[in-house]
């Protein structure tokens, strides 16, 4: 009964995550069962039950339960009653000078590892974890809406369209089960109460199947109308400000990023702009100053030219 209690609180608290109001469910659950998480509490295990183990061989004679519950208590909740059991009890002068030495170092160790190294360890895991899974949060609400409606409708869709008088005759028939089990619980308590617990359930089944009959729609993938149909998926205006809000974030700090990489390279092509003017400048400075360093040289070159020709032609007259 307490079972059964628990599991239906935890259901109606995961079942929150496909309200607007519930989305940071989706993160959480998909940082406890992330890859990271569970290798570090796998760890946290391993490292337990090594500590307990040890525990169990130094302290013989006493009952394991006990053992392991103080370790329990001692190692993860660095509880004050575990640590005294386990050798670390300091109320007085006297308990302390009973306590046995290797009890009371291997928990020294342990408690000291457990409280200060592996749950910080946890904690900063599950936080980097949570932080990468929170910008997927809209994607993971958006996909458990459409898992949840086709799981519901093809779990419920038990009877097919026959008809709207099928239809209304399994909801009357239904309604009367339901009523006849609920009165006979009242009036025959000495009957098995399986047996209208059972009336009951069925009941609910066939109502709720009623419910989704329809001729759109079918199992086996023909309506009974033969008639192609689409489903559309939507989500209500309020869901843009909650269950977006980490997506439009995002987006923004994407723009705001891309801008100051834009100014950046503005930047950097106005200054390379400048640089290259300046070199071109230097080059013009220096081809200027080769040319008026070869401009005497090329006209002694034509002069001599011109001479040279010339002593030719009058050599050649005579």
């Amino acid at each position: 009964m307490v079972s059964c209690v628990l599991l239906k609180c935890w259901l109606c608290i995961f079942m929150v995550r496909l309200h607007t109001s519930g989305v940071r469910i989706h993160a959480i659950s998909s940082s406890l069962l992330g890859s990271a998480t569970k290798q570090m509490i796998v760890i946290t295990l391993m490292i337990f039950a090594s500590f307990s183990l040890a525990f169990l061989i130094i302290s013989t004679g006493k009952d394991h339960g006990w053992v392991l519950s103080s370790a329990y208590r001692g190692l993860l909740f660095h509880d004050g009653n575990g640590l005294d059991n386990l050798g670390l009890n300091v109320h007085s002068e006297d308990t302390y000078n009973h306590n046995d030495p290797l009890m009371m170092s291997t928990n020294f160790v342990g408690s000291t590892f457990f409280n200060i190294i592996v749950l910080n360890l946890i904690i900063a895991v599950y936080s980097n974890e949570y932080d990468r899974v929170q910008q997927q949060t809209p994607q993971y609400f958006l996909l458990a809406r459409a898992k949840y409606c086709v799981m519901c409708y093809l779990s419920c869709s038990l009877l097919g369209w026959h008809g709207p008088d099928l239809q209304r005759s399994v909801r009357v028939a239904s309604g009367a089960s339901a009523a006849l089990a609920l009165t006979m619980f009242w009036v025959l308590p000495s009957v098995n109460l399986w047996i209208w617990a059972v009336i009951l359930a069925l009941s609910q089944v066939a109502f709720i199947s009623s419910l989704v009959q329809c001729d759109w729609f079918s199992m086996e993938g023909v309506a009974h109308s033969e008639q192609q149909h689409f489903v559309w998926i939507c989500h209500s205006s309020d869901s843009h400000d909650s269950a977006f809000a980490v997506k439009s974030e995002t987006f923004e700090l994407r723009e705001e990023k891309l801008s100051e990489m834009k100014s950046q390279v503005d930047k950097w092509c106005q200054g390379l702009e400048k640089q290259m003017g300046e070199v071109d400048e230097k080059l013009g400075s220096i081809i200027q100053k080769f040319k008026a360093r070869l401009e005497p040289t090329r006209k002694a070159t034509v002069m001599g030219n011109f001479a040279f020709a010339t002593q030719i032609f009058t050599g050649g007259s005579k």
